[in-house]
């Protein structure tokens, strides 16, 4: 969750107030990848994978509570929920319509195991477990016994992995010193306090779950799944399941609904299995699943596209109109915008109203004019029909074993650059790269050379590459080794003379400038690389500089996001300030996009949105404002630099004055004719001391004076 202040807080909330109509959700991309579902009783909530909660009343699914967020939900009964976040547990007594963050005696690795109304942790060292049978108010910590006997040999547990529990009966998959196999499966009749050898696998077989309700218990292993009740020894119970195992397969997820086990098998032969008591029934979900619960009698789950429900023997999608995907806008233009998810392309060709999946398994777009250049696991495909049909770029000159490897396609005009990410040499150290490299054609496609001097290391082999970028005259290629520009036909590295150390955030190429958003501010070269020039003036830093700002342009101009304040600026010369369309501060923003005077955001969880700037009410410092105004300076309190805005009704001789605390006069930013319009000045105060601050604006007659704090 973002760390906003109540200042930030306010600003934005100022900001947005009159202009929070104009953004707006497209309609998509319906659903999302969910990883938990659970009944309420009358409804569902589910997460999403990044842990965004969305509630379902019986007919309309909405945005869950904002204050917390979930890898996984619990249904403890009697309508009490359980949440957890990497170690964080919610609880809510009320079937999710409040919860309460509980305490957890130690830190742990691994889900709870909730049941009848009873929490059990394992610790993250895997030698302690805790209970608590009040939902996380209090803590007790289980009295297991350290060792077991076995053959007449007293063993040592040193870890335990996983478990579950059934009243008093507790199975432990434990790190042993046992041998050969020192990997378990124990088994406890008083929760921990004696043990003895329940399994004992040959390897190379591995317990994955374990799982006990009543008197029956199920054992999922690496070989295949076994049953056992209570006084009997484990027996098969593979039938009607995809075992033996001898490919990708595994276990995931032993829950015990309704007086039946059930289990999801994940890998080449994916589903979820419900047990009878003899053998398992697949319950042919529609896709994969992730999660299961009972509700109103029936079975639903979430899986990687949406909410379904079990009625008879057919599956529905309960999800269809809810959009809670993570998607990153790619716009043609303002009403043609692409978005990658999972592994299809989506499309919409009028401006979000709705999406279409057009393609799958599919590699960035590039355009150029209408047509769309992409690549796929044959190699580089092109489309003239906005992505509904793709047809393969002729590939003369390239080498067969290259096609498949695309890392990257620039443009421009009848020119195409293409490069290819290569394989690593596992069995040489330093790494050593087959292929990779660059190709370029000059007649779109006819034909291809190589295009590699300046980026060939050791062995003669070209480094490989993975974003290439074209615009004017310029041209920029990223490996694993660094960034380079073209020049004629050779490549120069420059991330040599970029400030180091510097995280690169995007790329950027407008005619022949360079912009590189990066964690020291925004980078710009108007010499193809050779000099960069920093702008983060006016930009409030952290502790990781500016890693978190997403850089981008709209209507000509340059724009910085801070998703830690939810703030935006725009760049002015070489000085950043806020502006006042910031997106809605509930959303958790990965990208953006401009189309004309359309901006489109990507979100996390939310689809993608859009902002709407009216071309005779664009965002200009020369505006004639209506009142004469000083604003709070911003960010505040700051060190070592702030921003102060003001509005000067008419034109007039101004000043603008810092006092300290005891009225002494400190600095004077302004001292002169300043014309009528909205102005931003910057006062750096690295020479100051820590402390509060006035700054007075005085202009025509009027004069005004706000607070400030700097703290270092």
């Amino acid at each position: 969750m973002r760390k906003t202040s109540f200042l930030g807080f306010l600003i934005v909330t100022l900001f947005t107030t009159t202009l929070f109509s104009q953004w707006s959700q497209t309609n998509g991309i319906k659903a999302g990848y969910f990883t938990s579902v659970v009944s309420t009783g009358s409804g569902l909530i589910a997460n999403s994978g990044n842990g965004t909660l969305f509630e379902y009343d019986g007919t309309n699914w909405s945005a869950g509570p904002s204050t917390i967020s979930a890898t996984s939900l619990h249904n403890a009964g009697n309508g009490a929920l359980v949440a957890i976040n990497y170690g964080k547990i919610f609880v809510s007594i009320d079937n999710g319509t409040s919860w309460n963050e509980r305490s957890i005696p130690e830190a742990v690795n691994a889900d709870p195991v909730v049941k009848n109304g009873k929490i059990f942790v394992l610790t993250a060292s895997g030698d302690s477990l805790y209970q608590s049978s009040d939902l996380g108010t209090t803590w007790n910590g289980l009295q297991m016994g350290k060792t077991f006997q076995h053959n007449g040999e007293t063993k040592n547990i040193f870890m335990v992995t996983h478990f579950d529990v059934a009243g008093d009966r507790l199975f432990v998959n434990a790190f042993t010193d046992m041998a050969p196999v020192s990997f378990i499966l124990l088994e406890s009749p008083d929760l921990g306090q004696t043990w003895f050898v329940s399994y004992l696998t040959q390897s190379p077989e591995q317990i994955q779950l374990v799982g006990a309700a009543n008197d029956l218990a199920i054992l999922c292993t690496t070989e295949g799944v076994y049953k056992k009740t209570a006084g009997n020894t484990w027996s098969l119970a593979n039938s009607g399941l995809p075992v033996p195992v001898t490919t990708n397969l595994n276990y995931f997820k032993l829950k015990y609904l309704n007086n039946k086990f059930y289990t999801i098998v994940t890998g080449d032969a994916s589903g979820l299995f419900r047990f009878d008591g003899e053998s398992w029934v697949n319950m042919n979900a529609t896709s994969y699943v992730t999660d299961f619960d009972l509700h109103d009698g029936s079975l639903v789950a979430s899986t990687s596209k949406n909410i379904i429900k079990l009625t008879g023997n057919s599956w529905t999608s309960l999800s269809n109109d809810l959009i809670a995907s993570t998607a990153s806008p790619i716009p043609l233009n303002k009403d043609v915008v692409f978005s990658k998810y999972g592994y299809s392309l989506y499309r919409t060709t009028n401006g979000g109203s709705s999406w279409d999946s057009v393609a799958s398994a599919i590699g960035n777009l590039t355009f150029r004019n209408n047509e769309i250049f992409s690549w796929n696991q044959s190699g580089m495909i092109l489309s003239t029909d906005l992505g509904s049909t793709w047809n393969p770029v002729p590939n003369s000159g390239i080498p067969t074993d290259y096609q498949s490897k695309v890392g990257g396609i620039a443009v421009n005009g009848n020119t195409i650059y293409a490069t290819f990410h290569g394989t690593r040499r596992r069995d040489h150290l330093p790494a050593v790269w087959e292929q990779g490299g660059v190709y370029r054609s000059t007649n779109n496609g006819t034909s291809w050379e190589p295009l590699n001097s300046g980026i060939t290391h050791e062995g003669g082999v070209p480094a490989p590459g993975s974003e290439i970028y074209a615009s004017g005259s310029t041209v920029i290629f990223r490996s694993i080794e660094g960034v380079y520009t073209l020049t004629n036909s050779s490549w120069t590295k420059v991330s040599n003379s970029i400030p180091a150390p510097v995280y690169f955030t995007s790329f950027d190429v407008v005619n022949d400038s360079i912009f590189i958003g990066s964690s020291r501010g925004l980078l710009l070269s108007t010499d193809n690389g050779s000099s960069w020039l920093t702008i983060n003036h006016g930009l409030q830093s952290t502790n990781f500089q500016f890693y978190y700002l997403k850089f981008f342009r709209f209507m000509g101009k340059q724009y910085a996001f801070d998703d830690q304040i939810d703030v935006m600026y725009k760049l002015t010369d070489t000085t950043w300030s806020p502006v006042s369309f910031n997106p809605p501060s509930e959303l958790q923003i990965i990208s953006f996009a401009q189309a004309e005077n359309q901006l489109y955001i990507g979100t996390i969880d939310r689809g993608i949105w859009k902002y709407t700037d009216d071309p005779t009410n664009v965002e200009d410092e020369n505006n004639v404002p209506t009142v004469f105004n000083l604003e709070q300076n911003f960010p505040n309190p700051f060190n070592p630099s702030t921003t102060i805005r003001f509005s000067l009704l008419k034109d007039g001789f101004t000043t603008l004055r810092i006092y300290n605390i005891l009225g002494e006069l400190k600095a004077e930013l302004l001292n002169n004719d300043m014309t009528a319009g909205n102005h931003s000045i910057n006062f750096d105060a690295s020479s100051f001391g820590s402390g509060i601050y006035l700054y007075t604006l005085t202009s025509n007659g009027n004069s005004v004076t706000k607070k400030m704090t700097l703290l270092k």
